[in-house]
């Protein structure tokens, strides 16, 4: 359980750091 919460929580973390780079990317 405590395992796949935080493999989870990595994932989103990941997905949002590149979210946010795409962002900047089209913001210039």
């Amino acid at each position: 359980m405590f395992r796949m919460s935080k493999y989870y929580i990595m994932s989103l973390a990941w997905c949002n750091s590149i979210h946010g780079l795409l962002v900047v990317q089209l913001q210039v």
